[in-house]
């Protein structure tokens, strides 16, 4: 589970829905728990831990119910967990580029004020959940054998992933540098 910084909260009309999106995703903690489910929870770098801890206090999570996921870089934890649950990040396609299940989680989706693949059509573009209940129905679903939430990955890269980040090959970095240095390539093209 990741924290969010993100501007659709900033919005003063979305503003009230950043306390219901911490109350929805920390409802799912203890349940998820008591299933013998790792919970690693890594809030955004640009909220200080005591911040973060005044939230979980406030929603009552028990520190037992998950851990604390700050100290390894994210790519480091990408290789460690099975499936990342965001809000709107850069961490959804980072996620889905190293081939881990990612789940949107918005508890006051309005499609139009997200852009693409955010707003995009559930499993199909993004997976996306509106509820703690949602979440975990989701997880549950997938106990037995996640290949939905493989499949999605795949479709993701396969169909998805080339419009949204060009290819994943591992020449992104140099794509851009060639990019801001040269202007020769552009982001998507064939460098």
């Amino acid at each position: 589970f990741l924290g969010f910084e993100d501007t659709p909260y900033e919005r003063l009309d979305r503003f009230a829905c950043q306390e219901k999106y911490y109350e929805e995703i920390f409802s799912t903690f203890p349940q998820l728990s008591a299933m013998g489910i790792r919970v690693r929870y890594r809030p955004h770098p640009a909220n200080d831990k005591a911040y973060q801890q005044y939230l979980l206090d406030f929603f009552r999570v028990a520190s037992m119910s998950f851990e604390w996921a700050i100290t390894s870089s994210f790519p480091q934890l990408l290789r460690e967990v099975d499936l990342v649950i965001v809000s709107l990040t850069t961490c959804l396609y980072e996620s889905l580029a190293a081939g881990v299940p990612t789940v949107f989680f918005d508890p006051a989706f309005q499609e139009r004020a997200f852009f693409p693949p955010f707003c995009g059509e559930n499993f199909e573009e993004i997976i996306r959940v509106t509820s703690g209940a949602d979440l975990m129905a989701l997880i549950k679903s997938q106990l037995e054998g996640p290949d939905c939430l493989l499949d999605y990955v795949k479709k993701f890269r396969n169909e998805h992933a080339p419009k949204y980040l060009g290819p994943i090959d591992g020449r992104s970095a140099a794509r851009i540098q060639e990019f801001l240095t040269m202007g020769r390539a552009q982001p998507n093209s064939e460098a």
